[in-house]
């Protein structure tokens, strides 16, 4: 639509009649109506010391074109003012935020001009200053066909900042409920990333026209943006745990960039730009170096990590080199930078959905394990019942809760287990202590306590059962229990009875004075024969 020319005056000393006194030979013209200049040319920095760029901007004749909205983009650290012949002189105009000669206008993020094209002279100048380097597009749209354009760009913009917003709502909660620093972390990269993206879409120039577009902001929150990837990376990958020579490293860095970010905002541009652009080089990098070490130590979540950054890192690295001048300012390549942002930040979040998952699983796993070697603790590995330990620690239970049940006590005890022993052998024994085992269970009721004190010696605890009902439940137990043969050594049957002392509880007493009373109750049944109960 329009042919655009350049000149640069490094020292910013040349008057708007001097410019136009130069002849066509000193103008540069534009590639694709882009500016950008490599980093080793010497005019790369001009715009960081001061210097001024002049655009001149030749609009054709179009029939129905009246006026012309003009955008310069991307949005950070470009300053200037348009000047327009109308007919008598030369009239400077100021861009859309700035310009309070219009009533209404369109929002606008970038630096924005409305020309009006239906005046005779064609031929518009711009004088350009900036915090950064001059490195643009050109966009030049009819202002009566402007609302589908704004409404597809503000569109796109809106989905990705909706979507980075969410991802912080979502992990944040999740940190806040499950005390996760993590996720926290992770919440406070992505507010980084979406200040960042929100300033350079123009999001702040569009509230602030006089200082929504200044370098410092930019250059504070990408740097900022680095520093939270690296705290974040270090919990997510467990760098400190995994690779802690790395982790220190990190730390040093973590600290040379803060000290470096404290400075940006009192440095000239030259050396905040600096500053941003070397961190933003330099940091990314390193920490997809940490990933790869990270992924071949074999971390479960490096590898989605690693899909992440290195999705991020090339969408930023165009965006990089956009900025270093490699490459041309196009609408596409920051439309490219504002996606990449996006699929990192989903792709981490997914990430670390993973990683909550696995912390549940591993969780879980160590809640069972937990859960087996305490019953491993107060189990007896071979009948099945409580140890003495986990016996003691019932009873005591039962002792120390409602006391207005009835209590039983029952002491057991194998009748002659040695000689039993002796004749079958051991391997007879442990099976007939098993089978033991299996009858308490079977005849315990969920209340009840069952344990095996040592050796052929149990104990059990008849809790809500009245006396009467123990004697007949003592009775079924010695029937049972004389009935069960296991094969001896030799592949005989062999069998034994239980004696059993078994005393009420009452009230007020200790388990102690229970348990020696229940011992003298089953010593006297030994002594009257043995396969019997003796109450008392």
């Amino acid at each position: 639509m329009l042919d655009a020319e350049f000149v640069l005056d490094p020292s910013a000393e040349r008057s708007f009649e001097e410019i136009m006194a130069l002849p066509d030979s000193a103008w540069t013209e534009t590639e694709n109506q882009s500016v950008r200049m490599p980093f080793w040319d010497s005019d790369y920095w001009s715009g960081t010391q001061g210097g001024v760029l002049w655009l001149r901007l030749e609009i054709p004749p179009a029939e129905g074109l009246n006026r012309l909205w003009l955008e310069l983009l991307p949005n950070t650290g470009l300053d200037g003012k348009a000047a327009q012949y109308d007919g008598k002189q030369w009239t400077w105009i100021e861009p859309i935020g700035k310009d309070s000669t219009r009533e209404f206008h369109q929002p606008a993020r970038y630096l924005t001009f409305i020309l009006d094209t239906g005046l005779g002279e064609k031929t518009v100048f711009l004088r350009l200053t900036t915090d950064q380097v001059f490195g643009f597009s050109i966009r030049a749209t009819r202002v009566e066909g402007l609302l589908w354009q704004i409404t597809k760009s503000q569109f796109f913009l809106g989905v990705v900042i909706g979507m980075v917003i969410l991802a912080i709502c979502y992990n944040l909660s999740i940190g806040l409920r499950a005390r996760e620093p993590v996720y926290l972390r992770y919440s406070f990269f992505v507010f980084c990333n979406l200040l960042y993206l929100v300033y350079m879409a123009g999001l702040f120039r569009m509230l602030y026209p006089d200082s929504g577009s200044g370098a410092v902001v930019a250059n504070f929150t990408s740097t900022l943006t680095v520093i939270a990837s690296y705290q974040f990376a270090r919990s997510f990958l467990n760098i400190a745990e995994q690779l802690p020579r790395i982790d220190k490293v990190l730390k040093a860095l973590i600290g040379a960039f803060a000290v470096l970010l404290a400075f940006i905002p009192f440095t000239g541009h030259l050396y905040g730009y600096l500053i941003s652009i070397s961190i933003g080089i330099i940091g990314p990098v390193f920490l997809l170096y940490v990933a790869i070490l990270s992924f071949r130590e074999g971390h479960p979540l490096a590898k989605y990590f690693l899909i992440a950054w290195t999705t991020f890192l090339i969408s930023a690295g165009a965006w990089g080199w956009m900025w270093l001048g490699l490459v041309e300012p196009e609408e596409e390549l920051i439309t490219f930078f504002y996606l990449g942002t996006l699929i990192e930040v989903v792709l981490l979040s997914v990430a670390l959905g993973f990683r909550f998952s696995i912390l549940k699983n591993q969780a879980e796993a160590l809640g069972a394990d937990k859960s087996r070697y305490k019953t491993l603790s107060r189990t007896d590995e071979l009948t099945g019942v409580l140890n003495r330990r986990g016996f003691t620690r019932a009873v005591r239970w039962v002792f120390g809760s409602d006391r207005s049940v009835d209590l039983v006590w029952l002491a057991l005890d194998v009748d002659q287990f040695k000689q039993f022993n002796d004749t079958h052998g051991h391997l007879a024994g442990d099976r007939l202590l098993q089978k033991l085992g299996e009858t308490l269970i079977a005849f315990s009721r969920s209340d009840d306590v069952a344990g095996r004190i040592g050796g052929e010696e149990f104990a059990l605890l008849l809790v809500g059962c009245p006396l009467e009902k123990a004697e007949l439940y003592t009775t079924r137990l010695l029937h049972r229990f004389a009935d069960i043969s296991v094969e001896g050594a030799h592949g005989q049957s062999a069998s034994t009875t239980l004696s059993i002392g078994a005393t009420q509880v009452r009230p007020g007493e200790d388990v102690e004075s229970v348990w020696a009373r229940a011992d003298e109750l089953l010593y006297e049944a030994k002594k009257q024969g043995r396969n019997r109960v003796v109450f008392g």
